[in-house]
């Protein structure tokens, strides 16, 4: 046996009685030598497995009486997500280096031990031995590493899912939970309006969080799972985002706009601008895949084509139901150069009504929206007159008409706003109110804001619950049904709403990794 050989079994048995750190975020911001040296300890843990030879490697991940696995799932679950490419360049944990540093470290070194875990790069078969990959787990590495690394997340998916036949029935059963996620989130949100007299930022900064996890999250399981936009198709979520999108980010943004002058609502405001941006998004790269990635791959078939384009026509249709729906889509997506991907160099007659028809009302939603536009930023003195007489009838007298005014056109002629504001003693900052510049968008709701990121914000607790706080992640790996659990899935839709077992720590961290969401 040669010296090399001899050092790699010291390493492998040392490592197999070692009681590896699980990654646990601190609970603030102040980082001492101690997180550091915690930070430094997982990376070289890391190192360590990553030495290995193949044998010695798959055995210590498999052996369910060692903690490297669970070190390495801690850490996918606790890891911040940002919003923004930005993110990435900054470090909103710490401004010391090494702990940067260090972090980054951790970042890439995880990545490595999974894509070897999922038997990428590796000539042989033993990675089937490990089978700890779960859905969630998967979900969780597109999110955290898929931007930057697709090839190789693509590749760690796809071979896990080899791997591991049962993950496919299981991502099945997983998609059907994303229905009773989005009902969960109805109901928190509902909570929410019931008490529309005071301001909860709390409740109202985990809602929105949790819906950008999801929304990012379901955008990138598109691209990495195979055949995720059909199955999600079948679970019936193309249909079910637009009246989503009309019941509670509509709602939301009215509540958010409610509170314009009392209190500063440019974060929140920001913030539900990128989480309607992202659901556009959603629906447009469901659409994508569905209907115009299947209509290039039948062209030549007119029977096929006919009927992939009918039930685009027919969804379309659908879309006019939800207004502000549709209003918004059309305005990100317009239908006219959707018809130029859909008959490409070809036309088919027999669809001609279908595409004057909706030619003609998504048109005339786009003229709608402009109008309105130029309605709201032009009040008709005469009506604005009899608004200021009636409102004059509940303020103080030393509140001079012109203000009255300046508050109408900033409320859009809403009478009852304006009196509450007044009443409220808010409205000289109401009549200045929030900037509407780019440069004031900029530092909320922009994919350049470091702001955005709710992982930044230690004052954000945990209030939105009706999710999760069952089984952890990665228990029984040979039951199918159990991963399919709504429980099973608090590592992947919650990391925002951070409702670990106590054991597990609570996950605060915000420091900076390499990967991010993509605008």
């Amino acid at each position: 046996m040669t010296a090399s050989t001899e050092a790699a079994n010291d390493i492998s048995q040392n490592l197999l009685t070692k009681e590896f750190l699980i990654y646990e975020a601190p609970s603030s911001k102040k980082v001492g030598n101690a997180w550091l040296q915690r930070t430094e300890t997982i990376a070289a843990d890391c190192e360590l497995l990553l030495s290995l030879e193949d044998s010695s490697f798959f055995s210590i991940l498999a052996d369910p009486t060692c903690a490297a696995w669970d070190m390495i799932d801690s850490y996918l679950k606790n890891c911040p997500r940002f919003y923004e490419g930005a993110a990435m360049k900054i470090s909103f944990f710490s401004p010391d280096p090494k702990v940067s540093n260090a972090q980054r470290s951790v970042h890439r070194q995880i990545f490595l031990v999974l894509l070897r875990a999922a038997g990428v790069g590796t000539q042989n078969d033993l990675c089937t031995k490990v089978e700890r990959m779960d859905v969630p787990l998967l979900c969780d590495v597109s999110v955290l590493y898929g931007q930057e690394n697709e090839k190789l997340v693509k590749s760690l998916v796809c071979s896990a899912l080899d791997a591991q036949p049962p993950l496919v029935t299981q991502f099945i059963d997983f998609t059907r939970q994303v229905q009773c996620l989005m009902s969960e989130c109805s109901q928190a949100t509902t909570k929410l309006f019931k008490n529309h007299a005071s301001y909860n930022e709390k409740k109202l900064a985990s809602i929105l969080n949790f819906l950008v996890d999801l929304a990012v999250t379901l955008t990138r399981i598109l691209f990495f799972f195979p055949n995720a936009a059909f199955i999600l198709e079948q679970q019936g979520l193309t249909v079910s985002i637009p009246p989503f999108y009309c019941e509670i980010l509509c709602p939301l943004g009215d509540y958010v706009n409610s509170f314009v002058g009392k209190m500063d609502i440019s974060e929140s405001r920001g913030k539900l601008a990128y989480v309607r941006k992202l659901f556009l998004g959603l629906f447009n790269s469901l659409l994508n895949s569905n209907i115009f990635e299947r209509l290039s791959a039948f062209r030549t078939d007119t029977e096929a084509s006919s009927e992939i384009m009918a039930n685009y026509f027919s969804l379309m249709r659908g879309l006019l139901h939800f207004q502000q729906f549709s209003i918004d889509y059309e305005a990100q997506y317009p239908f006219a150069e959707a018809l130029e991907k859909l008959y490409g160099e070809s036309l088919i007659s027999c669809f001609d009504h279908e595409v004057a028809y909706l030619t003609d009302k998504f048109s005339s939603l786009s003229s709608s929206c402009q109008q309105v536009f130029t309605e709201t930023a032009t009040v008709d003195p005469l009506s604005t007159k009899s608004a200021v007489t009636r409102i004059r009838d509940f303020v103080p007298s030393y509140v001079s008409d012109e203000k009255i005014e300046e508050l109408l056109k900033r409320f859009d002629g809403c009478e009852e706003r304006v009196v509450n504001a007044i009443m409220d003693n808010c409205f000289e900052d109401e009549i200045a109110g929030p900037s509407t510049s780019s440069a004031a968008y900029n530092s909320t709701g922009d994919v350049g804001a470091a702001q955005a990121s709710s992982a930044n914000a230690d004052e954000v607790e945990t209030i939105y619950e009706p999710l999760k706080t069952g089984k952890k992640r990665g228990a029984q790996q040979d039951t199918v049904l159990a991963k399919g659990e709504v429980d099973m899935l608090k590592g992947f839709y919650t990391n925002y709403v951070q409702t670990l077992d106590a054991d597990e720590g609570k996950a605060e961290y915000s420091d900076e990794y390499d990967d991010t969401y993509e605008e």
